[in-house]
């Protein structure tokens, strides 16, 4: 399949969006295994090549200009690997931790990065707050998630390892302003504040995202 994902992950990726023709095929590749692993166990209920790769891939990529001076991330609640596969791809010097507690996507998540040859993620079958406990002050750059609960459900979860990362980058949706609102008491207490930083629009009408900094 990635011969035939390649050249159309060619034809719809944006212009705003450099990658190399083996960076190409590597997340072509990724989304390969993604589509077959899912015929086994659920990763995305996108199934049809054209809409995975703008809703994924495309998806996870419009906002790589926010991650490109990340020493290193984690992808907390990472599922099949979006955004954190493709941020790897992107920038080989950038550490990438996967988070997933789920241990049948934590071990499909390390046959990608085996298969891609990806020496700078690392997989994690652990809850995020878990991770990030065993790891030193700022270790995290940037921590990321993509559909993994409202702003207010990630901040009372990850109150207690705040120290561990500087700063979030939430990718949300139609519904980022009333995160935000609804979340004004968990950023006062914890001393951080949450503003809208990017909007965008996915190719082909698939929709109008946007992403939440908040530090």
């Amino acid at each position: 399949m990635t011969d035939s994902l390649a050249p159309l992950l060619s034809e719809l990726l944006p212009d705003s969006i450099s990658m190399t023709e083996t960076q190409i095929s590597q997340c072509a590749r990724h989304l390969e295994l993604v589509l077959e692993t899912n015929k086994q166990f659920n990763l995305t209920s996108i199934t049809e090549p054209r809409e995975a790769i703008i809703k994924h891939i495309i998806d996870s990529l419009l906002p790589s200009p926010f991650y490109a001076d990340a020493k290193s991330i984690l992808d907390l609640g990472t599922g099949a690997g979006y955004p954190g596969i493709p941020l790897a791809i992107l920038y080989p010097e950038m550490k990438v931790h996967l988070v997933d507690s789920t241990q049948k996507k934590a071990r499909f998540l390390q046959e990608v990065v085996n298969d891609l040859g990806l020496t700078n993620v690392v997989v994690h079958d652990k809850r995020g707050e878990t991770v990030l406990k065993s790891l030193p002050t700022h270790e995290i750059d940037i921590l990321t998630a993509r559909a993994v609960g409202s702003i207010e459900k990630i901040l009372n979860v990850l109150k207690p390892v705040r120290k561990r990362f500087v700063k979030m980058l939430l990718f949300k949706g139609q519904r980022a302003e009333q995160e935000l609102e609804s979340s004004a008491m968990p950023l006062k207490n914890l001393k951080l504040t949450g503003e809208i930083c990017f909007r965008y629009e996915l190719p082909e009408e698939m929709g109008s995202h946007c992403v939440v900094e908040i530090g």
